[in-house]
């Protein structure tokens, strides 16, 4: 719309953006889609000729031709990007809206062998991945170990003596002996 206010330097394109994305954080989502390693996130929200004015009767903070395009929109998704950067597509139909949203689901949707066969734990413990590190119990026996995708097991590691390197328990690494006492 010709009469859409920008909104200057920062994370949206204008100030109809602003004003969904607040209304996003207040509860507004209908559904949501993320994706945490990738630092982005979707939000879709349905009934745009009702849900803004349940959140602001009047739509104060807006000119008339953004409260046409809000008003009249069947609902909106919105994107945010690794950036921070939001944007908004305004939707006319549900049909739009609901075809729209099918594609960013499917774009998240994985299968669920492909989720097991890389996800990684502990028979011995209820370990944790902190940031994608191994983070036993105390006492674990595989504390000092590494997970090999390739067995699907932990292999014991150590500290090499003469070089400093973690190596596996196995390996003589430097040739240096091998210390049946170190973790």
């Amino acid at each position: 719309m010709s009469n859409t206010r920008p909104y200057g330097t920062g994370k949206f394109s204008t100030i109809l953006d602003s004003y969904v994305y607040d209304v996003s954080l207040d509860g507004g989502c209908d559904e949501e889609e993320s994706n945490s390693d990738a630092g982005i996130w979707y939000g879709m929200m349905r009934n745009g000729r009702t849900i803004f004015k349940d959140h602001d009767p009047l739509l104060e903070t807006l000119n008339d031709a953004e409260r046409e395009q809000l008003t009249s929109s069947a609902g909106v998704i919105l994107y945010q990007d690794s950036n921070g950067f939001v944007y908004v597509g305004y939707y006319a139909t549900d049909k739009e809206l609901e075809s729209e949203w099918a594609k960013v689901v499917a774009e998240f949707a994985k299968p669920e062998e492909e989720e097991k066969e890389n996800r990684v734990s502990c028979d011995s413990c209820e370990m944790l991945s902190i940031n994608g590190v191994a983070c036993h119990e105390t006492g674990c026996p595989n504390t000092h170990s590494r997970w090999d995708a390739e067995s699907q097991d932990w292999i014991k590691q150590r500290k090499c003596l003469e070089c400093g390197c973690t190596v596996d328990a196995d390996d003589p690494c430097c040739n240096a002996p091998f210390d049946e006492e170190e973790n």
